[in-house]
């Protein structure tokens, strides 16, 4: 069977566009901070925890009516310009992270045929495909089965003074009927992606869910929704 990419959960293969070999894999590096001290031998080196970003390039073949040649190629520019989220086909539980795709010169080896290539610029993780949905009862997320920290997105219905304590650490949140906590960005939101940062004093750092088992709570009255976006390396 053909090898295949799932770009924003579309295939590939389906628009005609046929991955050459199966990537290699890149390796994303570890962040350092470095220190040069004069009285000591080479260099001393502190590891951030935080990972640089990761390229992988591919390689694709299409088909097409001589016509029409140019008009496929602006057609797979569109899905790479779109592209947000890619699954490999031989890693169907995992998907990764899109940062950017730049796309090399297109080949035109004979009438039909094009070659075309694009760079893409991953997020350092391999996102876990069950953890990428919201889950609302307790023992559907307090467990994080990866072997690093996840951002979740913490959904909270109610109204009124809520606090969200995940770990030992107590987040108070001022709730205005719906409200999310995304760990990944950072930032607090509405319903309707309304800016609520004011309405919360979350460190997000803190609310980062741990390898294994986590204790997770919302106070009584305020129902709790999580989406654990478990990743790993």
């Amino acid at each position: 069977m053909q090898y295949d990419m799932i770009v924003n959960g579309q295939s590939l293969r389906s628009y005609g566009f046929l991955v050459v070999k199966r990537p290699d894999r890149g390796t994303a590096k570890k962040k350092f901070l470095t220190n040069e001290v004069l009285a000591h031998d080479g260099t001393f080196y502190r590891d951030t925890g935080f990972f640089e970003d990761e390229e992988q390039t591919v390689e694709f073949n299409y088909l097409s009516d001589p016509d029409l040649w140019a008009e496929k190629l602006r057609k797979f520019r569109e899905i790479m310009d779109n592209a947000k989220e890619v699954l490999f086909a031989d890693d169907p539980h995992f998907f990764r992270k899109v940062k950017k795709v730049e796309i090399g010169s297109c080949e035109r080896p004979v009438r039909r045929l094009g070659k075309v290539s694009a760079v893409f610029t991953f997020d350092p993780y391999d996102y876990y495909v069950p953890g990428y949905r919201y889950y609302r009862r307790p023992e559907e997320y307090r467990f994080n089965p990866m072997p690093n920290k996840c951002r979740p997105i913490y959904l909270i219905d109610g109204s009124g003074e809520c606090t969200l304590t995940v770990n030992g650490y107590a987040c108070r949140l001022i709730v205005p009927d719906r409200i999310y906590l995304d760990c990944e960005k950072q930032i607090a939101y509405d319903q309707g992606r309304g800016n609520r940062c004011a309405n919360t004093d979350a460190v997000y750092e803190n609310l980062e869910l741990l390898p294994g088992e986590n204790a997770i709570s919302v106070s009584s009255g305020f129902s709790l929704q999580v989406m654990p976006n478990w990743r790993s390396r």
